[in-house]
C-alpha cells in the first residue's frame, strides 16, 4: 500500500511540475491575445475599477486553467486528496518563486515583495479545490466559484 501512495505522491508532483509549465506557456500567448485590458482601457476604465476588473479576469483564468490539474489528481488512487494536491502547490510554487532560493536579493530588499503573489497563489487553493469535484455534485461554475472563495 505505501509503494502506491509513493507512486502517486511522485506523479501529483509531476503533475505539479507540468501544471506550472503548461500555465506558464498558455499566460505567454494569452498576454499577447487578450484584448480585454485594452478595450477596457479605450472605453475610459482606468484606476482601481480597471485592475478589479483585469484581476477578476486573470482570476478566473487561472481558475480555467486549474481544472485539468484537478481532474487528473481527483483520478488518483489510493485517494488521498490533500496530499496529492499539497504536493502539487509546493511542486508549482517552488518553481514559480526558484529566483528566491536560486539568488540571494540585494541587502536591504528583502523578500517581502514575494510574499503578495506566494500569497495570492496558496490562497486560490480553495478547501473545495479538491472536496466534491469529480463526484458528479459540482459544474465548473460551482467549482470557479469555490476557487474564488465565494462558496
Amino acid at each position: 500500500m505505501k509503494g502506491k501512495t509513493l507512486v502517486t505522491v511522485v506523479v501529483s508532483a509531476l503533475l505539479g511540475f507540468i501544471h506550472f509549465l503548461a500555465r506558464e506557456y498558455l499566460w505567454s500567448h494569452l498576454v499577447a491575445v487578450n484584448q480585454v485590458p485594452h478595450w477596457l482601457y479605450k472605453h475610459g476604465v482606468t484606476g482601481d475599477l480597471w485592475r478589479t476588473l483585469v484581476f477578476t479576469q486573470d482570476t478566473i483564468i487561472n481558475a480555467v486553467l486549474c481544472l485539468p490539474l484537478v481532474f487528473v489528481l481527483r483520478l488518483l488512487r489510493p485517494f488521498h486528496p490533500w496530499t496529492y494536491l499539497a504536493v502539487a502547490v509546493v511542486v508549482d510554487e517552488a518553481w514559480e518563486f526558484r529566483a528566491v532560493f536560486a539568488e540571494p536579493l540585494p541587502p536591504g530588499l528583502g523578500y517581502s515583495m514575494y510574499i503578495p503573489g506566494a500569497a495570492y497563489d496558496l490562497g486560490c487553493v480553495h478547501r473545495r479545490w479538491c472536496d466534491g469535484l469529480g463526484t458528479g455534485s459540482r459544474t465548473a461554475a460551482a467549482f470557479m466559484s469555490a476557487r474564488l472563495g465565494r462558496g
